[in-house]
């Protein structure tokens, strides 16, 4: 049932990791997609409205420049201050003058000259009635001008316009009394205003139209933007309470810009449909729902094999070592797998065929040396410690990481086989701290960065011989009830240097501490009343330094409640194994 249940979650987590960033990057994608586009359409909108406004602005400048010159250029003052017969005697200078100023336009507008008594000065074309101030005085372009007192201004024209004028500049001339001289219209044509548009832009998806100061008159420029939403734009946009026109306003189907002119009283309406970018949109969405779908049947299929091939010989070490745990060392994993899976099952197998042999041929001439080495053995391949780090095989292999997975194992594998070589009851420094760093690795995979670690050995004592697991056991105490518990890990210093004669052995770690009565009474060496108990991992380390070197040996630990502890062990070089 356990197996089946680890399959099952293992299974599982492979379809999450295959499937789960599909549906989440899925739509994630699908809305980023989304917004550049429309983004990039908005900026499109701002731009392309601005830039239509400065081009209008440069077209009336033009026009502006014209009405000056014929107002204050002496080149035309003949029209306003000398007599008709006068006027006749040098009109064709005035047309000359009028041709100069047209030359270099894209366009040429016509020209009225009107008296304050409503006579034609000058025109281009025929002047229409409207233009007559006797008549139109107070309608129309000519009320609008009067009333700017010589500033010039700007009348649109309606859609209907039988001569098919966008719009007329219009400018008095006043004289030094300040009474009219004198009207001067300028009259500008839609198909004059497309042409110079269209030639400076080129774009099916957007659409122009100029709008008077008062948001009534529309007149579009470029494509065609129906009435009906020119107008409710117009109406949203009074209806805001903030001063500034919209730029850039999006909704589900339209973009548009309303950019007002600093100079000159009109505005510019941009209008783009949003009917490519929903297009695109959904393409991507249906790619989307697509490549999940096909990952997800990829992604069943390659989950079931691997975690099928992945869980079954690891469920066959866990039961075995679960039979080790309960005292039959008899156990042993069947397994012909040639990979880590293969090498962690035999070096279980060694391992509890060897600790059945130590078991077996302990003495009790040498029960008590053996009892603290096979308590140090056991602490080094403590079974609930194995299952920590097959634990974290297990994650790493739900998370998909199947190298950090692979690593654990043959760094496991690698601590067991060091643990198996007790032929000999010493071994080198160096030998002692490789199996240290061996079991460090293993204990960072499970802490991660709460874990810190630094090891230092004195290149001239490294091949100096010791008992061994003499320094490991420390390691592990500091970890399991100095660093582990402490919220927020700790750190780990390791060190041997030699001085005068000595070896000094310093374990020191920021952990939670201990008390220091505590500490004194593990340092003492107490007698068993009962070999088989074996008794802590310290005394078992006192009771062996005692063994081995008597007085040339002692053990020492610094310690205080939530301020780390530092062990230090000093033995004398003459009286090394």
């Amino acid at each position: 049932m356990r197996m089946r249940r680890y399959f099952y979650k293992l299974l599982l987590s492979f379809l999450l990791i295959g499937v789960l960033p599909l549906l989440i990057l899925g739509p994630i994608s699908y809305t980023i997609t989304k917004r550049i586009l429309v983004q990039k359409t908005r900026t499109e909108s701002v731009q392309f409205a601005r830039h239509a406004t400065n081009q209008m602005e440069e077209f009336i400048r033009e026009f502006v420049s014209i009405s000056d010159a014929i107002i204050h250029d002496t080149a035309f003052s003949s029209l306003f201050e000398g007599s008709m017969e006068t006027l006749n005697e040098s009109s064709a200078e005035i047309y000359d003058n009028l041709y100069l100023l047209f030359t270099g336009m894209s366009i040429k507008p016509d020209i009225h000259v009107i008296s304050p008594d409503g006579k034609v000065l000058v025109n281009t074309v025929r002047t229409p009635q409207e233009y007559y101030i006797e008549r139109y005085r107070n309608w129309g372009v000519l009320r609008k001008a009067l009333k700017a007192e010589g500033n010039p201004v700007i009348y649109y024209h309606e859609n209907d316009d039988a001569t098919g004028r966008f719009f007329t500049l219009a400018q008095t001339k006043l004289d030094e009394n300040g009474s009219l001289a004198g009207i001067v219209l300028i009259d500008v044509y839609e198909d004059q205003i497309r042409f110079l548009i269209n030639n400076s832009f080129e774009s099916a998806n957007h659409n122009l139209a100029m709008l008077d100061e008062f948001l009534i008159e529309k007149r579009d420029l470029y494509g065609d933007i129906p009435d009906t939403v020119a107008f409710t734009l117009v109406k949203d946009t009074k209806n805001n309470s903030t001063s500034e026109p919209p730029l850039g306003i999006v909704n589900d189907f339209y973009i548009f810009s309303l950019v007002k002119s600093s100079i000159f009283p009109f505005y510019i309406l941009e209008y783009s449909q949003l009917v490519q970018i929903n297009s695109i949109t959904h393409l991507v969405a249906v790619i989307i729902i697509a490549l999940t779908s096909v990952m997800t049947i990829i992604c069943l299929i390659f989950a079931f094999s691997v975690s099928k091939g992945a869980s079954k010989p690891l469920n066959e070490v866990v039961q075995c070592l679960e039979r080790v745990s309960e005292g039959d060392f008899s156990a042993r994993t069947v397994t012909n797998r040639k990979d880590e899976f293969g090498d962690l099952a035999k070096s279980v197998n060694a391992m509890t065929k060897k600790m059945k042999h130590l078991i077996d041929v302990s003495t009790k001439k040498e029960q008590s040396l053996r009892t603290s080495e096979l308590k140090a053995l056991q602490a080094q391949t403590n079974p609930h410690f194995i299952f920590n780090c097959l634990e974290t095989i297990k994650w790493y292999i739900l998370l998909g990481q199947i190298e950090d997975a692979s690593q654990t194992v043959v760094e496991l594998g690698a601590l067991l086989r060091g643990t198996l070589d007790l032929g000999k009851g010493a071994v080198t420094i160096k030998g002692e701290f490789d199996i240290i760093q061996k079991y460090l690795a293993l204990q960072k995979r499970r802490l991660g960065a709460r874990l810190k670690t630094d090891i230092h050995i004195d290149p001239s004592v490294e091949n100096i011989m010791i008992p061994r697991f003499l320094i490991q056991p420390l390691v592990e105490n500091a970890i399991m009830y100095g660093i582990e518990k402490k919220p927020g890990g700790g750190f780990l210093d390791l060190s041997v240097v030699k001085e005068h004669n000595t070896i000094i052995f310093r374990i020191i770690d920021n952990g939670l501490g201990m008390k220091p009565e505590l500490a004194r009474s593990l340092c003492q060496f107490h007698e068993l009343k009962d070999v088989a108990e074996g008794g802590s991992g310290i005394q078992n380390i006192v009771r062996r330094l005692d063994l081995y070197y008597g007085n040339r040996a002692t053990i020492m630990i610094d310690t205080k409640i939530n301020n780390g502890t530092q062990v230090v062990i000093r033995i004398k070089e003459d009286h090394t194994v």
